[in-house]
């Protein structure tokens, strides 16, 4: 049934479900919409209460999350790279409530051998992905901390204003009287010192 609360424009869908009492916003002050929503939360509701409880294995949440990720093609690639990656080199038949801590840095250890950092921290971001998803969907799951991948920060920063004053004026000393054009720099030169990055000088 739908319901308003106090402290909301919004009508409210509530229910009971196997004894769990439901709340949700329909996000509508619609009231014949609402009803539609309320309706629509019900039958979401009894079909994840029928998956309570019940297993599913590392190779079949992949398939899920493959397919939940249909809005998203390149995300979709990465799911079926990362899935046929362990396909090749773990037990993807295993349930879901193996996939444990214990896996995860099996798994960064291994793909570390051959991937860089970043390669193996997109990676295991599909598996942990794939287990919440998995539990939300209502199957046992582990409840995991997976490992810290360190990826190196290479991005390169802008030098400032005032950085870029001080490291100029490093350069461009009075050599007196008798300066000639070989101690003043270039246009290109200057350029090329603007450009430098900020970690290789020292200001």
């Amino acid at each position: 049934m739908i319901t308003k609360r106090s402290n909301s424009k919004n009508y409210y869908s509530e229910f009971t479900l196997n004894g769990r009492k439901y709340i949700k916003s329909t996000k509508t002050t619609d009231k014949k919409l609402a009803t539609k929503i309320d309706l629509e939360y019900y039958k979401q509701a009894v079909e994840q209460s029928k998956l309570v409880g019940k297993s599913i294995s590392l190779k079949e949440g992949l398939k899920l999350h493959h397919n939940y990720s249909k809005d998203n093609t390149a995300y979709q690639k990465s799911v079926v790279s990362v899935s046929n990656w362990l396909n090749d080199n773990f037990d993807t038949d295993l349930p879901m409530t193996r996939i444990d801590n214990s896996f995860l840095y099996q798994f960064v250890n291994k793909r570390g051998l051959e991937s860089k950092p970043s390669a193996v921290k997109h990676n295991l971001g599909v598996i942990t992905r794939t287990i919440k998803l998995c539990k939300k969907l209502g199957y046992d799951v582990c409840t995991v901390e997976p490992p810290t991948v360190k990826v190196k920060n290479t991005k390169t920063r802008v030098l400032t204003k005032d950085e870029e004053t001080k490291l100029l004026a490093s350069f461009l000393v009075d050599k007196g009287p008798g300066i000639t054009k070989a101690n003043r720099l270039t246009s290109p030169m200057m350029r090329r010192i603007i450009s430098i990055s900020v970690q290789r000088v020292s200001v």
